[in-house]
């Protein structure tokens, strides 16, 4: 286990750029994590001395910057995280020299962005007191905490191309596996058929799409999988099933250990109660109020959680009408 370093003190004066780079990285070396009240960094994570991150004014301690493990961070790189919830950045993300980030984003695992992108999740003020300057009521706004950031999230494993602006170019959501260019974004092509199954299976490759998020996806873990049938994650998954008015589901799998997981499917969420050692439950699904859903245009989510130091596997998942 890492030893933390407590930079509470570095941190208690607010909206100071700070050149956290060169203090991590003659840091980092010492395999220390960066740890405050409102930032996490891991400490495998390599961050150059030219980058840069602006802290806002915070109130109470939500942590609003939050770097995971192995991401790599080029010279220039600008972080401007939002007082509330900020930048959450995926292990084994890179970003790459002078890309600005401004606001309320997230950004999965494994992605790719290239050089020079900016990415904006807000807007300034200009009607909450029209007699003040804008600035003047941006900082009205955060004290009265009525900031409003639509926020940005990039999915896992995605690749950004050089110079894309995200927030005044691609301004709409874009679909799973689409590839989108020009200005304004469109729609160019796609990475990969992106239509989800009702049952999909760990040991087949061509389902790794729809284990869509959390799980291991390494070229390794796919091989595992492939031996195995088992799709690895830890804390949190997220799988995407077929959009047909499901009425059973299904989950196979393997649990290290006695534990509660959790699922979280088309508006219904309960527990399920595993054993150590390989199991597989069903549930009939009935009409009822439950946790807003997340959908995509083909395809329902299906959240599953478990706490945080478990590696639970998954082997497959199917729905029926």
């Amino acid at each position: 286990m890492p030893r933390i370093l407590s930079l509470k003190s570095l941190l208690a004066a607010p909206s100071l750029c700070r050149d956290v780079g060169r203090f991590l990285r003659e840091r980092l070396g010492q395999r220390l994590a960066w740890h405050s009240d409102h930032v996490e960094v891991a400490s495998s994570a390599r961050i150059d001395s030219l980058a840069q991150v602006n802290l806002p004014a915070i109130v109470g301690k939500p942590v609003v910057l939050s770097i995971g493990e192995k991401v790599v961070l080029g010279p220039h790189v600008r972080l401007y995280p939002s007082p509330t919830r900020g930048i959450s950045i995926g292990s084994f993300a890179t970003i790459n020299s002078s890309t600005d980030i401004h606001g309320e984003v997230s950004i999965g695992r494994h992605c790719v962005l290239a050089a020079h992108i900016y990415m904006s999740s807000g807007t300034h003020e200009f009607r909450l007191r029209p007699t003040f300057t804008i600035r003047d009521q941006d900082q009205l706004a955060a004290e009265l905490g009525k900031v409003d950031h639509g926020a940005i999230r990039i999915d896992e494993d995605v690749w950004i191309g050089q110079g894309a602006f995200i927030g005044r170019v691609v301004t709409s959501d874009v679909a799973p596996y689409d590839v989108v260019a020009g200005i304004p974004a469109r729609k160019v092509g796609e990475r990969a058929l992106f239509s989800p199954p009702t049952r999909i299976d760990g040991a087949e490759e061509n389902h790794t799409p729809y284990f869509y998020e959390g799980f291991d996806c390494d070229a390794g873990a796919l091989k595992q999988a492939g031996a195995t049938g088992l799709r690895k994650f830890r804390g949190r998954a997220m799988i995407v099933l077929s959009k047909i008015p499901a009425r059973k589901v299904r989950l196979e799998g393997e649990s290290p250990s006695r534990v509660d997981m959790r699922v979280e499917f088309a508006g219904h969420s309960w527990n399920e109660p595993l054993q150590k050692g390989k199991f597989a439950v069903e549930k009939i699904i009935t009409d009822s109020d439950g946790f807003p859903e997340a959908t995509f245009a083909n395809g329902f989510a299906l959240n599953l959680i478990v706490p945080g130091g478990v590696t639970m596997g998954i082997s497959s998942v199917a729905v029926y009408s």
